[in-house]
């Protein structure tokens, strides 16, 4: 049998396990505000990059950097394409307020399209004259701005033939190294 309690005895508990709950939470507060300051402290220092005068800062998992006066941004960093080989000459003025088409389209047209979407006037999947296309898709010459997915080559390289863009191999780096190439970065 339990005993029975004074009002004072069960004040007195109330009390002492409010202070242990207070303490606790009080506690786990400092904890995980000081665990978040050091995570964040560490991770901080490696997601700024500096590249040939250009800050580099990781966002949701994309560089970005300020290159004339506009946000890009790009999967890799530049030197993570330094090897890859851009042949031609590339000029964003190319592109300005005219439309860009893509042929073999894959998710590194949306690398190029994040990137250049307001330079452009606007894009569409085509076909290029001499290819066996399925669908309903514009046929389209090198006259055009086309950029041409070559998924029968693995070696990741950039090349120009008059406005068609040839990119094979990794898509994404080729599409980051013509990029970079373009702004002027490598």
């Amino acid at each position: 049998m339990e005993r029975i309690k004074t009002k004072e005895e069960i004040e007195r508990k109330k009390k002492r396990n409010q202070w242990i709950v207070g303490l606790i939470l009080t506690l786990i507060l400092v904890l995980s505000t000081a665990g978040f300051a050091l995570f964040r402290g560490n991770n901080q220092t490696n997601r700024r990059v500096e590249y040939n005068g250009l800050k580099f800062t990781l966002v949701n998992g994309l560089w970005a950097a300020e290159i004339n006066g506009k946000i890009f941004y790009f999967q890799n960093l530049p030197q993570e394409v330094a090897n890859v080989s851009v042949s031609g000459f590339y000029d964003l003025q190319t592109y300005s307020g005219k439309p860009l088409y893509f042929v073999n389209n894959n998710p590194a047209s949306g690398e190029v399209l994040n990137n250049l979407g307001s330079y452009i006037l606007r894009y569409q999947d085509a076909c290029i004259a001499g290819l066996n296309c399925s669908g309903d898709l514009p046929v389209k010459t090198c006259k055009d701005n086309l950029i041409i997915f070559v998924t029968s080559d693995s070696e990741t390289k950039v090349w120009k033939n008059e406005n068609c863009v040839y990119i094979s191999g990794n898509f994404i780096k080729g599409v980051d190294a013509w990029l970079y190439k373009m702004l002027g970065v490598s």
